[in-house]
């Protein structure tokens, strides 16, 4: 799959879930103590970002938008208040074997990468979200003191890496509970 068609494909998903009333985009808050969650995509592949209205289940699936191969996006959260967050990716593996009558037979697998990660935000803090995918799928999460941002320091920050259980369309519960 291209990055072109990748992109298409997450689009598509991303105005029919809207259209279908499954899921409102994400709305900065308007007001009180915010931080910043900056995702960033080191993958080859666009990736959806998304958030949750109900943290402990990934509840509420509220989609924030596509997010480029090798591009970052930087959102607004509330503070003091628990919240999940996610990057979906899909991407192709190419498959090389040897055939029944000897000769090589090439083939691709399609994986999905959907890291998710639940925290409760501290005020004025900046937190990084990261995803690779290629042969495998991984994430690093950290946050970042404000005179940190944009540096490689990190300080340690509580979270819980979860697992997705349901597919993008699907209603109730999207990861396992903590």
């Amino acid at each position: 799959m291209t990055s072109a068609s990748s992109a298409g494909a997450l689009a598509a998903v991303l105005a029919g879930l809207a259209l279908a009333g499954c899921a409102a985009t994400y709305q900065e808050p308007r007001g009180g103590q915010t931080s910043t969650i900056e995702f960033r995509n080191e993958a080859e592949v666009p990736g959806l970002v998304q958030t949750f209205d109900g943290a402990v289940e990934c509840t509420g699936l509220r989609p924030v938008g596509t997010l480029d191969p090798k591009a970052r996006r930087t959102i607004q959260v509330a503070t003091g208040q628990r919240i999940a967050v996610s990057m979906a990716l899909q991407y192709s593996n190419p498959l090389a074997g040897q055939g029944l009558i000897g000769g090589l037979v090439a083939a691709k697998t399609t994986r999905r990468c959907t890291p998710i990660v639940d925290f409760t935000p501290e005020p004025g803090r900046h937190y990084v979200f990261l995803v690779r995918a290629g042969g495998t799928c991984s994430s690093d999460f950290y946050g970042q003191a404000p005179e940190q941002k944009g540096t490689p320091a990190s300080m340690p920050t509580r979270f819980r890496q979860r697992t997705w259980t349901m597919p993008m369309t699907a209603a109730g519960a999207s990861c396992t509970r903590p």
